[in-house]
């Protein structure tokens, strides 16, 4: 079993599922050069969320990942509540590479309950994400490397 992820400049990695969550998402923000307190997850190609951030680490994500998808790793910006999460994909040029795909990570809030989840309208609005994310898929802040 493989997955793909796919982040910065349309770099893909194939990467093995069969390990805990806290460890995949630990390889993906070395790959992305994240800071350690940025929480991260993955969104499928369909814009299902998977959160991963909230698995035991003790659960093998090779039962959430399907084989052989793809995923893009996402910056997961917390807001003045649960449902005001923010999801800053760590893959450039999303909007070409998936047609609307970053319009629901934007315009979207997080669906409670489950383990998966797809994204729905959200009724209140979001500000404007400060991270940006160079060719290497290096997030940054502000114009400052993390």
């Amino acid at each position: 079993m493989y997955i793909t992820i796919k982040y910065g400049d349309n770099i893909q990695k194939v990467v093995n599922p069969n390990c805990g969550a806290k460890s995949l998402l630990e390889f993906i923000r070395k790959q992305c050069s994240c800071n350690e307190t940025d929480i991260l997850d993955l969104v499928d190609e369909t814009g299902v969320l998977k959160k991963l951030n909230e698995q035991p680490d003790t659960d093998n994500v090779k039962t959430i990942l399907q084989s052989k998808a793809i995923y893009i790793p996402v910056l997961v910006l917390k807001g003045e509540s649960e449902e005001n999460k923010e999801f800053v994909p760590l893959l450039k040029e999303i909007e070409e590479l998936y047609p609307g795909l970053l319009e629901k990570l934007q315009s979207f809030k997080k669906k409670s309950g489950g383990r998966k989840s797809r994204l729905e309208p959200s009724h209140t609005p979001h500000k404007k994400s400060n991270v940006n994310v160079n060719t290497a898929g290096k997030g940054t802040k502000g114009g400052r490397k993390k």
